[in-house]
């Protein structure tokens, strides 16, 4: 259930805005993205609301969620919007990842909890 646009260099998908599990692929290609930079492993839990979904993602170990929340009315700027915040995320992750490994290398890591 897409409607296909093609761009010269640029494939997007657009999800129909009748059918909330349209997404699901397309979010599935954003997490593809984000999941290699936390290199742990996470559960997935999808829930649905008044035709939201809002899909949670849980480190094994319980100390870091991720909500995605998808809108009735989704569109390729949503799409956008949300591809961006996963680069956040990543950056974030990574960021993070190198603050640890430099406190590490100084000898001054005790105990971190990151919630």
């Amino acid at each position: 259930m897409y409607n296909h646009t093609s761009i010269p260099g640029n494939h997007e998908h657009h999800p129909t805005n009748d059918d909330p599990d349209s997404v699901l692929p397309l979010f599935l290609f954003f997490l593809s993205r984000l999941l290699p930079a936390l290199e742990s492993p996470f559960t997935e839990k999808v829930q649905r609301t008044n035709g939201t979904i809002n899909i949670c993602l849980t480190h094994t170990q319980g100390d870091l969620d991720f909500i995605f929340s998808f809108p009735p009315q989704f569109d390729v700027r949503t799409a956008r919007a949300l591809d961006s915040c996963v680069m956040l995320y990543k950056d974030a992750v990574d960021s993070f990842r190198n603050a640890l490994a430099f406190l590490d290398q100084l000898g001054t890591l005790g105990t971190l909890s990151f919630h």
